[in-house]
């Protein structure tokens, strides 16, 4: 559910980066959320930090805490997610969740969003997350984001060093930080992102004594169906998706018995679509996610050219930023587009949440894996219309014909069609826009998402 958005944030404490001597790769449209296993590279670029000083960990812990009290400063920390506040709770027991997510803030995809808007929320109820990742993009070994502790790892640089030693250097150093941090719960979402391998070897040998969680964020594709993801499912003792389509994947594949059902990704309040009249100036399309060809960017560009041929007045912002940057703008050129497509780039998340709810209707024409789709349930709880294919999870996001309109895959012409009868109806674009509304702000409500989780977690614990 990965989309790709400008980190903007202000961090709170910080640690210095362990070791920064070793050569580095850098690709910015990094894709997040998958891996090859043996800690492979996950799907897009990073940073390749080579990390030797597992043993520096615990000073670093003892630095940022101190560096934490003195400052203690947590107000206005991000423009990217609208946070709750998270008052202090008064008890007795605290039950500390060590969380592996791809990455994490600044960077902003789909699942580093839902860990972070759950973290205050979780807190509030006396849950302490504290986020084990990799070290990509050159952020601090260790940090305090909003209050969450954040352990970065070198998962995919290890791998990548050509250094025998560098993945069981890594391994070592997430063994002492577990063994430092104590967690109660131990809860990985996706078993395909970088620290799978390193999360398998831990479990084969017996090092975790906690019950263990994976949520799975996407349909697991061919490449995904490796034995350490097949693994890691099986040794889960709770397996959950954010779709039917998603958790039907994980479960197929592993063949586990531990199924614990659909825990739909919630998502913060999002500002209003304004009513859409008849009107003369131009309709807005809007893509939002990172530019590589299973997002299908180049079928919404390909799609509008259709559409203004049939005489209707309409652009297109993509926001985003990856591979297919050069070659979506030579498309555009080549049709004759360029005043009609607008490429922004990252956006922060005020900009982005702006263009989705100011958009006539938002384009989400992925041609695999999605298994949820942030974009699409943000478009909804702003009360605009979504087209979507019908891939992985996103028949279930988008109700064809009652919050959206959901079309083959891989089909600029449907997506054409689709879009243009749209257009042509404003009656009916303000149906699936008000529905689609309604429907999420029970689906997808924040508090519902985090209360589901508190559940699941008080289960494994009793």
């Amino acid at each position: 559910m990965n989309d790709y958005r400008q980190p903007s944030l202000r961090l709170v404490t910080a640690g210095p980066c362990l070791d920064n001597h070793s050569p580095r790769h850098e690709d910015p449209s990094f894709r997040g959320g998958n891996t090859n296993g043996a800690g492979g590279s996950t799907e897009g670029g990073h940073d390749s930090r080579h990390e030797g000083h597992g043993s520096s960990l615990e000073r670093l812990r003892r630095e940022a805490r101190r560096a934490s009290e003195a400052t203690a400063r947590t107000d206005g920390a991000t423009d990217r997610l609208a946070l709750p506040a998270a008052p202090p709770v008064v008890t007795n027991t605290v039950t500390k969740v060590l969380v592996f997510t791809p990455l994490y803030l600044p960077f902003m995809g789909g699942v580093e969003i839902l860990v972070a808007s759950l973290a205050p929320l979780l807190s509030r109820r006396a849950f302490r997350l504290t986020i084990a990742t990799d070290d990509a993009f050159r952020f601090p070994a260790r940090e305090t984001i909003d209050g969450t502790d954040v352990l970065r790892f070198p998962f995919t640089s290890a791998v990548k060093s050509g250094y025998p030693g560098a993945p069981l250097r890594a391994l070592q150093q997430l063994t002492d930080a577990i063994a430092a941090a104590a967690p109660d719960i131990i809860h990985m979402h996706a078993a395909t992102a970088s620290g799978a391998w390193y999360v398998d070897r831990l479990l084969k040998k017996g090092l975790v004594t906690v019950p263990f969680v994976v949520t799975q964020h996407g349909v697991l594709e061919p490449n995904d169906r490796v034995n350490v993801v097949r693994d890691l499912l099986r040794r889960a003792d709770a397996l959950t998706g954010v779709s039917e389509a998603v958790l039907s994947s994980a479960l197929e594949f592993s063949g586990s018995d531990k199924g614990r059902g659909v825990i739909v990704n919630g998502i913060a309040e999002m500002p209003r679509n304004p009513s859409q009249p008849p009107r003369a100036d131009r309709y807005t399309l809007v893509c939002v996610g990172r530019l590589e060809p299973e997002k299908g960017f180049d079928l919404a560009i390909e799609a509008l050219a259709r559409i203004r041929a049939r005489g209707m007045d309409a652009g297109l912002t993509v926001i985003g930023e990856g591979i297919d940057w050069k070659s979506l703008g030579l498309l555009t050129e080549e049709l004759g587009l360029t005043d009609y497509v607008r490429f922004t780039g990252p956006l922060g998340n005020a900009a982005t949440r702006a263009e989705i709810a100011r958009a006539t209707a938002v384009l989400v024409p992925s041609r695999t894996r999605e298994g949820f789709s942030l974009v699409a349930a943000e478009a909804a709880m702003a009360g605009v219309p979504v087209i979507a294919t019908r891939v992985g999870g996103l028949p279930e996001t988008v109700r064809d014909g009652e919050t959206g309109i959901i079309i083959p895959p891989d089909d600029a012409d449907s997506l054409a069609v689709a879009v243009t009868a749209l257009l042509e109806d404003d009656e009916r674009r303000e149906r699936l826009g008000r529905r689609a509304r309604q429907r999420a702000t029970e689906i997808f409500d924040l508090s519902t998402c985090a209360e589901r989780y508190i559940a699941l977690y008080q289960s494994l614990l009793a």
